[in-house]
């Protein structure tokens, strides 16, 4: 059963109310939480811990564990309500993926310059701050990375799509795609565009070379269009009349066109714009395997940078934790923990690529 307009609109409402509420509500306790936590670790009164009255230093504990609490709870609000609100604009992905992997991997090794813990109690301080903020991390890396893919497939989607050039065709042209089987990457006359009786008088069917690269055709050059529609009567005195006030009886000269103006003609042109969705879609594909191929030439590289943070960030943690260097954990998982920051620079490279593809292509349109 469909919800009425009404009902949609309430729902609409609604959400749009709550998210609202929760941005307003979320960002400014995911700022206090984080900046408060950070006063505490980095601050001078965190090496006076243990020399505090016992109720000052257990509200102080209580303090740093509400806000760590308020900074989980913030982040999922924050992340949810963007997502919600802003669920179709691709720069939403590509910050929360960015900022996700900064949180999670970047966070205890920033913090392990700065904080000295000198005893179990302010070491498990700073390790209830940062599995807070790498817990945050996690919370907008994932949906990130989520969004992530979706943009790209939708990216390709669109490119490869008719829609982007349905307004500048004359009108009968999708009824003869139906009959007509298009190339891959053809010519201008292999597209649907090309009518038998303009292809005759049409320079660039004449001279084999698609009207792209001579910047001549039906679409953007009058006196092939009016040529062709004249038709063929060159023994009727008013045809050659039509032509000679034209200016396309050869007596007279046609009008000189830079080649800026041409090239401006082709950008307008609906043949033009179906010649640049088959680039895309024969390029776009290749986006895939040359990405995953300069990875694979640069894992190396890659994991030695991963691997030394991972490093780091495991000394930082023991050494929180009152652990030995032996008992390490992210560094006993760093194989995986390599991997997922291959997959995510991979995933970010790809998006990346074809935006800036689709920018070359459909805006320049190199």
């Amino acid at each position: 059963m469909a919800l009425k307009s009404h009902t949609k609109s309430w729902i609409v409402g609604i959400v749009d109310n709550l998210t609202l509420l929760g941005l307003r509500l979320g960002i400014p306790l995911l700022a206090v939480s984080v900046l408060y936590s950070l006063w505490i670790i980095l601050g001078p009164r965190f090496g006076q811990i243990d020399k505090m009255p016992t109720a000052d230093s257990a509200f102080l504990l209580n303090s740093v564990a509400l806000a760590c609490k308020g900074l989980i709870v913030a982040g999922i609000a924050v992340v949810a309500s963007l997502i919600v609100r802003l669920f179709w604009d691709e720069l939403v992905g590509q910050s929360l993926s960015v900022f996700g992997v900064l949180l999670y991997f970047g966070t205890p090794e920033a913090l392990a310059r700065f904080v000295h813990a000198q005893n179990a109690r302010t070491a498990g301080v700073a390790l209830s701050v940062v599995d807070a903020f790498c817990t945050v991390g996690a919370i907008c890396l994932i949906p990130g990375l989520v969004l992530v893919i979706r943009d790209c497939i939708l990216r390709i989607w669109r490119g490869i799509s008719v829609r982007r050039v349905l307004e500048s065709r004359w009108g009968d042209e999708r009824e003869r795609e139906k009959t007509k089987k298009p190339k891959f990457y053809g010519k201008c006359w292999d597209m649907a565009y090309c009518r038998s009786f303009v292809r005759q008088v049409c320079p660039a069917f004449k001279a084999k070379k698609p009207c792209w690269r001579i910047k001549v055709g039906c679409y953007c050059d009058e006196h092939t269009i009016l040529m062709a529609m004249a038709g063929q009567g060159e023994d009727n005195a008013s045809y050659k009349g039509i032509l000679h006030s034209l200016g396309l009886d050869g007596q007279s000269k046609k009008p000189k066109i830079s080649a800026k103006a041409k090239r401006i003609r082709c950008r307008r042109c609906g043949i033009y714009a179906e010649h640049q969705r088959q680039k895309y879609r024969l390029l776009s594909p290749m986006v895939f395997p040359a990405v995953i191929f300069a990875i694979f030439l640069f894992y190396g590289e890659i994991s030695k940078y991963v691997g030394t943070a991972l490093e780091k960030t495991d000394q930082f943690v023991n050494f929180l934790s009152y652990k030995s260097i032996t008992s390490s954990t992210m560094a006993s998982d760093g194989h995986v923990l390599t991997n997922i920051a291959v997959v995510w620079l991979a995933i970010i490279l790809i998006s990346y690529t074809l935006r800036t593809l689709e920018y070359l292509i459909f805006d320049l349109q190199v």
